[in-house]
């Protein structure tokens, strides 16, 4: 009915337009719904949002800081409402639902609900990449912990092919930032990676650091990945 009512035309050329307007126009009807629930059902709702489709109860629990039976009281609400779907694991009925209650947070209380996540996730013995996903929203405290979580996540994310990915944990792990002396290791990583993506910025991060290098053989692996991308550039 928004669509329509802001003469949006059904074409591939507006396609877009649907993910400006559909938590707009949702939201009001979905954050009336929530208003309308037991206490516990916000919490809840944003914790989901926040973690994500296929959240397990426990993390769910943690994160909303709610005892486990009364998320599962709560997320039955949520299901009547049409906010959440019934069966297991956790998840929203539709992405723009999920948006609603996810931007109906101010942005420090994202930041401080992903961080809570990702440690929460890391608790539990989630993947890498699962935690990774968490600290990329999450405030930078110079943890050395996230440091090197991120470079695992990364490191993996190589080995799958996923280099974008790599690529992005490694820049979110330079922002925390790493210790001093991890700084030069972490700078030469992400410029290879991004050798594959990026030329110019693989270029500004391996000439950081290529003088500095010690070991010969990493040295040259450098000086050949720096050499290909200067050509490229």
């Amino acid at each position: 009915k928004t669509l329509q009512a802001e003469g949006v035309r059904p074409d591939r050329a507006h396609a877009d337009a649907i993910r400006e307007i559909g938590p707009r126009a949702v939201s009001r009807t979905v954050l009336l719904r929530l208003a309308r629930l037991p206490p516990d059902a916000v919490p809840v709702a944003r914790a989901v949002a926040v973690l994500g489709d296929g959240a397990g109860l426990p993390a769910v629990a943690t994160v909303a800081q709610t005892e486990e039976h009364r998320v599962a009281v709560a997320a039955r609400a949520l299901a009547g409402a049409e906010i959440l779907r019934p069966e297991r694991p956790l998840r929203f009925v539709h992405p723009l639902v999920r948006d609603a209650v996810y931007h109906d947070l101010a942005a420090a209380e994202r930041e401080l609900l992903h961080e809570r996540a990702a440690k929460t996730l890391v608790d539990l013995g989630a993947a890498p990449e699962l935690v990774a996903a968490q600290l990329l929203a999450a405030p930078s405290r110079a943890e050395p912990w996230v440091v090197t979580l991120l470079r695992e996540a990364a490191l993996a994310a190589r080995r799958r092919g996923a280099t974008e990915s790599a690529v992005l944990y490694m820049r979110r792990a330079l922002e925390e930032p790493p210790p001093p002396e991890q700084r030069e290791q972490l700078l030469l990583e992400l410029g290879l990676a991004e050798g594959l993506v990026n030329a110019p910025a693989a270029v500004a991060h391996i000439s950081q650091v290529h003088d500095q290098l010690v070991d010969p053989q990493v040295r040259a692996q450098a000086a050949a990945m720096l050499a290909r991308m200067l050509l490229f550039t």
